[in-house]
């Protein structure tokens, strides 16, 4: 079994001090990794990018999300997502 020594001990007090003081440079999951965060689209961004068939709505199968966010965001429950419907970000927590 390997000694501690006091090389060791303050090795691990900077990484610590590191890590407080400068979370970013830690990169942890779900924070980007350091990578820039791109901003929510709207939902006139959301029905350019995904309408594949050009309808001005978005279908279950050309929403890019999961299944039970494009149910929580139909609220008129016609299998299709209009302008009025499509959120800026994800949708709320239940």
């Amino acid at each position: 079994m390997k000694r501690i020594t006091p090389k060791d001990t303050i090795f691990c007090v900077l990484v610590a001090m590191i890590l407080i003081f400068f979370p970013g440079c830690a990169g942890h999951a779900g924070q980007g990794g350091g990578k820039p965060h791109k901003p929510p689209l709207s939902a006139d961004e959301m029905l350019t990018e995904f309408d594949k068939d050009n309808d001005g709505r978005l279908s279950m199968s050309e929403f890019p999300g999961p299944d039970a966010h494009f149910a929580r965001f139909d609220k008129n429950d016609d299998g299709y997502l209009e302008a009025d419907e499509i959120p800026d970000g994800p949708p709320p927590k239940k």
